[in-house]
């Protein structure tokens, strides 16, 4: 018998100890106790969990071993550039109708939305360059299961729909009736509708989906669990929601947050894009036939 630690030979070499010799596992347990120096661990501690401890399935992409506080730098800093960037869509074309003769919404739906997919489209071939990650893309838009993945996609959408009456209810209780007057005077030809359609319900699934449920997802994946990883890509995806213009009003950050929290769910649990996508975007198309027709 050998103690824990002690080193014993035979005539076949030294005999295996039950000492535990890679010390950069941690517990479940101690990853999610945020006392004392734990806290810290969070953002600083560079170590590598048990792939089988706290992953359900392999993760999509090579990525490299980072500390926590650059991996959440880097998140932190693609995150506002994306945020940002909503706004100076939204901005840029105003300032330019205001400083000239053109007075068409057509007109502005065209320049800002075009303006929206550019500097989208932009900031995902600055990370996939940056990151090497251009297989990686490849690799996030496999076709999953489509037997199993039509009918995750049917349970998310019902869900998402259960879900989010609920809160709004709740808000409505709570707050008041929540605002939907980012579409009050709008009053766009059948091309600005179509082309706003575009945006909602094809553009914008397709940009946020690889954004939020590919990269963010799969860099914080890199080092936390699942359930952490589905909560904080869902929290970020709903607080790109959040109206700089109306800080108080949560009515539709809250909403995003749970489609978040259900889309990082089903990409993990397919392991595609497309499923999150299609809900996404299924989602979004009936906002807008709700809203405009």
């Amino acid at each position: 018998m050998c103690s824990p630690g002690e080193q014993k030979n035979n005539k076949y070499g030294t005999i295996p100890n039950n000492e535990l010799t890679n010390k950069k596992y941690k517990s479940l347990k101690q990853i999610w106790d945020f006392s004392g120096n734990n806290f810290s661990d969070l953002f600083h501690s560079e170590f590598t969990f048990e792939p089988t401890s706290f992953r359900k399935g392999p993760l999509i992409g090579d990525w490299k071993n980072e500390t926590k506080f650059r991996t959440w730098l880097i998140i932190g800093i693609i995150w506002f550039s994306s945020f940002i960037s909503l706004y100076i869509a939204a901005l840029l074309p105003y300032i330019f109708i205001i400083f000239s003769d053109i007075n068409s919404v057509d007109f502005y739906f065209t320049i800002s939305l075009i303006l929206q997919w550019l500097l989208a489209s932009i900031l995902i071939l600055i990370i996939l360059f940056f990151e090497d990650k251009f297989s990686y893309f490849r690799e996030l838009f496999k076709i999953p299961n489509l037997k199993q993945s039509s009918f995750l996609i049917l349970f998310v959408l019902i869900l998402d729909f259960i879900l989010i009456t609920i809160y709004l209810l709740i808000y409505d209780f709570i707050l008041g009736t929540p605002s939907d007057g980012s579409y009050d005077e709008i009053t766009a030809s059948t091309y600005g509708l179509l082309l706003l359609f575009v945006a909602i319900a094809v553009a914008a699934p397709i940009f946020e989906e690889i954004l939020f449920r590919g990269y963010i997802l799969d860099k914080i994946r890199n080092l936390y669990s699942d359930n952490f990883t589905i909560f904080s890509s869902g929290f970020l995806f709903g607080m790109m929601h959040w109206d700089i213009l109306a800080p108080l009003d949560f009515a539709q950050t809250g909403a995003a947050m749970i489609g978040g929290f259900l889309y990082a769910w089903l990409r993990i649990k397919t392991g595609s894009l497309w499923p999150s996508i299609i809900c996404h975007s299924i989602w979004n198309g009936t906002i807008f036939l709700i809203a405009f027709v």
